[in-house]
This record gives structure tokens, C-alpha cells and sequence, in this order.
């Protein structure tokens, strides 16, 4: 195998690692948002830009739990284009015994972006698959 073909595979793996990765953390905080027994219909109150490496539109919201009791957090969920507007309602899962541990629910905060996920992850591991399917048959 060539030296440049070694370094386009460790690229093609630290690539695909890497969206894995975001993935992966996108799928565990849409699990930990459904793991919550009660929903309600909360405010957003004000929209801040979160994010380690780039920062994207992120919503405070309000709202009110099962005894009445006015809550807010800050969504870890974030989208750019901000689909969520000051003042705009949404949908809340939090758990009624610890209504701080709250957050969108899994088809706000996803919405149409669970089918595109889905595609792009079959798209790149068709596209990895034939690159080392062709890797190997470039063996001498």
C-alpha cells in the first residue's frame, strides 16, 4: 500500500471516528431527554449561541411542572438558522422529581434531521466500504 493511500485511511477513519463521535452524544441526549416521565409545553425565552467548537443558536426555556412550579433551563440542543424563536413554543420532557433535569424533546430538538443523519451514516459507510474494499485489492 502506497504512503499516500495510508494516509487518505487514517484520515477516512479519524473522519468517520469523528462524526461517530457526534453522533453517538446526538443519540445519548435524545435517550437521556426521552428517560423523563412528565412533558409539558414550555416558552422560549431567550436564545443563546452554546458550542465547544462552533457555536450555534441554543433556547432558554420556561415552563411550568406538573404542581405549577416555574422552571428554566438551558437546552443543550442547537440548530443553526435558530428554529426556535423567542417567545416560541415548545415541547419540554423533564423528570417530576428533578424538574431542573429537563430538556426539548427528541422531535423538537431532531425534528427532520433524524432521516438525514440516518442517510449520511449509510452514505459514509457504503463510501468506507468500498474505499477498503479497494485498499485491499491494491495489495501486490
Amino acid at each position: 500500500m502506497r504512503e499516500a493511500d495510508v494516509g487518505s485511511a487514517i484520515t477516512g477513519v479519524v473522519v468517520s471516528m469523528v462524526i461517530g463521535l457526534v453522533v453517538l452524544t446526538k443519540i445519548r441526549a435524545a435517550v437521556r431527554a426521552r428517560r423523563p416521565t412528565a412533558a409539558a409545553r414550555g416558552t422560549v425565552v431567550r436564545v443563546v449561541s452554546r458550542g465547544w467548537n462552533v457555536a450555534v443558536p441554543c433556547p432558554d426555556v420556561e415552563f411550568l411542572d406538573r404542581d405549577g412550579g416555574r422552571h428554566v433551563f438551558e437546552s443543550t440542543y442547537g440548530r443553526s438558522g435558530n428554529p426556535w424563536p423567542v417567545g416560541s413554543q415548545v415541547e419540554v420532557c423533564y423528570d417530576p422529581r428533578d424538574p431542573q433535569n429537563a430538556e426539548l424533546s427528541g422531535a423538537e430538538a431532531f425534528g427532520m434531521m433524524i432521516p438525514f443523519l440516518v442517510a449520511g451514516g449509510a452514505i459514509l459507510a457504503i463510501i468506507l466500504t468500498l474505499y477498503m474494499m479497494n485498499a485491499s485489492h491494491s495489495y501486490p
